[in-house]
């Protein structure tokens, strides 16, 4: 974790116009921990908005088996940490690999401050009966955005750009609808 965020802040230090992300807040934890000139040099670069805490998870965990309040803790945890030691609140939850999701996680996600999920698996081809890869998922009262990417690692291009964009344009999925 200290090699690749130093390797991104001297990226970052040497293209201007580059933007960088990193989710887990374990890891800024152990930066903070082990190397506070590094750690300051992240901060300066969220300020400057070209590195974006993504995630909002203590670590990219199992969603579908831990209980409700275990997952409630880690996110609570995760955005504490966030808040005060990075200043942001995350509020777009990542998690790329997880094997599956459980019902109520639009509702843990609400109650945690997210408002919009980023998934990259269960892939088209592991679940094809997902409404799209950009949705609302909802769980009683409480939704979120959820979007699969068209690409991440492993996986095939299996959906169109136009598909995507059409969502994105339709006034059904308008922030705060």
């Amino acid at each position: 974790v200290l090699n690749t965020f130093r390797a991104a802040c001297d990226r970052l230090d040497e293209y201007p116009a580059l933007h960088f992300s990193a989710t887990s807040l374990q890891f800024y934890a152990w930066v903070f921990q082990h190397d506070r000139v590094l750690f300051n040099r992240i901060r300066r670069f969220i300020r400057a908005g070209r590195w974006e805490v993504t995630g909002g998870w203590w670590v990219e965990g199992d969603t579908n088996l831990p209980s409700t309040s275990s997952l409630l803790m880690q996110a609570e945890l995760a955005q504490e940490f966030a808040r005060s030691r990075l200043g942001v609140t995350v509020d777009i939850a990542y998690m790329p690999d997880t094997f599956g999701h459980s019902a109520p996680l639009p509702s843990i996600l609400r109650k945690t401050g997210f408002s919009s999920f980023v998934f990259c698996r269960p892939s088209r081809r592991e679940k094809a009966d997902l409404p799209g890869d950009l949705f609302w998922w909802q769980h009683g009262r409480d939704r979120v955005l959820a979007y699969r990417p068209k690409y991440f690692y492993g996986n095939p291009a299996e959906c169109t750009h136009e598909q995507t964009l059409n969502k994105l344009n339709d006034p059904e999925f308008a922030p705060g609808k």
